[in-house]
């Protein structure tokens, strides 16, 4: 029987996700919880680049999102991937991403307050704008993952 690091059976875990999935929020709940060690364990590794409070709160959140996005999007049907695994690679993309904007949010502040940072030379304009893009959560609103 495969089972995951907590002793739970994967056929367990993939049936709370289709439950999740189906919009249950005890089994999302479930999930949540199960998997929040993951979500700090992923968070703690990127916090490092973050300089203020409100950053590390961004980050936090974006966690949450690509955490929840995971749980949306894992195909239950296939045995290859574990959840877990799929999370894992799901919150690392999303808080890299995060860790880009965040940076690229500091660049546009000292670009504008005329503070550019040591070694920065000549940079390129670049199109768009900074501010937070805010997405639906995809399930399970409620108590967030690794706040």
């Amino acid at each position: 029987m495969n089972r995951n690091p907590d002793g739970i059976a994967a056929a367990e875990v993939r049936g709370l996700i289709r439950e999740a999935q189906a919009g249950s929020q005890v089994a999302c709940s479930a999930l949540r919880r199960q998997y929040d060690p993951l979500v700090q364990t992923m968070l703690n590794g990127f916090y490092s680049s973050c300089r203020t409070a409100q950053e590390r709160k961004d980050l936090a959140e974006e966690a949450e999102y690509a955490f929840l996005g995971a749980l949306s999007s894992y195909d239950v049907g296939q045995t290859e991937v574990t959840f877990g695994l799929y999370a894992r690679v799901c919150l690392r993309n999303g808080l890299v991403s995060a860790v880009r904007h965040i940076e690229a949010l500091r660049r546009l502040t000292s670009s504008l307050s005329g503070t550019a940072g040591a070694g920065q030379g000549r940079r390129r304009r670049r199109r768009g704008g900074g501010g937070t893009v805010r997405r639906a959560v995809p399930l399970c609103a409620g108590e967030p993952v690794g706040v």
